[in-house]
């Protein structure tokens, strides 16, 4: 497909546009209905934090914010925010949230105390791409040059500290 004439480059970011939304919907007997709205796009975990609360993110102008949904109320609770763009959250049977930052640093959350700990792979670990909390572990999935590697790590063997 061949561009238009004199529509092309840097004149494109002058050409009005309308802001996208990202929405969350509960769909119930009683019908369709809203329950949060969004500037960044906005995401849920597939794994419940418990029986009845799912937790949902967006990131909008570097942070990370989190809610907790409940959606048989259909309930948005705000459940922190973190100061940058994490990536590839994951939530552990135990109510742990793991994460990367934007350079690579694996993140452990605790959702009830929200406390923040940065977890170093012992080892001369390649660059994870997503980590999960899994009981005292965490479980890393990396790329190497021979193809991807799952290591498990024991969470009492790691070197936890406050994130900078």
């Amino acid at each position: 497909m061949r561009g238009m004439p004199g529509l092309t480059g840097p004149w494109l970011a002058f050409l009005p546009l309308t802001p996208t939304q990202w929405e969350l919907w509960r769909l119930s007997p009683e019908g369709p209905r809203r329950l949060a709205a969004s500037r960044g796009p906005l995401s849920c975990l597939a794994t419940p934090i418990d029986q009845s609360t799912v937790l949902c993110w967006s990131v909008q102008r570097g942070t990370t914010l989190l809610w907790r949904v409940t959606p048989s109320s259909g309930a948005v609770e705000p459940a922190g925010s973190l100061s940058f763009w994490g990536r590839n959250l994951q939530i552990g049977p135990d109510g742990r949230l793991a994460l990367l930052s934007p350079e690579g640093a694996v993140l452990l959350v605790d959702l009830s105390s929200r406390a923040l700990t940065r977890v170093r792979l012992a080892g001369g670990t390649p660059r994870a791409f997503t980590v999960v909390p899994a009981g005292g572990r965490i479980i890393s999935l990396a790329r190497r040059p021979q193809g991807s590697t799952v290591t498990a790590y024991e969470l009492g063997q790691l070197t936890a500290s406050a994130p900078r």
